[in-house]
């Protein structure tokens, strides 16, 4: 029995058979709401936390579910709207 042979219904096999690839929508506002609140629990657990992990793009990536180029996107958009002087973090 071959390794493909679970793959017995639904979408997915449909388009296995026909070749194509299967590209799950993304929610981009989800994925933004999950980087904040992860921004958010490390500024709560900042004191537990190691600075060299928590926050960064990389620790992000493997917290939030999602893909890794979005959610980058959503942690530098966040981190950096937080740098600007003058204006109030989206980070909670």
């Amino acid at each position: 029995m071959s390794s493909d042979s679970r793959w017995t219904g639904g979408l997915a096999n449909r388009e296995w058979q026909s070749g194509t690839r299967f590209e799950p929508t993304v929610d981009k506002e989800a994925i933004l709401a999950q980087v904040r609140a992860y921004l958010a629990d490390c500024r709560t657990h900042q004191a537990i936390l190691s600075s060299k992990y928590h926050p960064t793009a990389d620790s992000a990536v493997k917290v939030v579910f999602g893909p890794e180029a979005v959610v980058r996107a959503a942690y530098q958009h966040l981190t950096a709207r937080a740098a600007m002087p003058g204006q109030v973090s989206d980070g909670g």
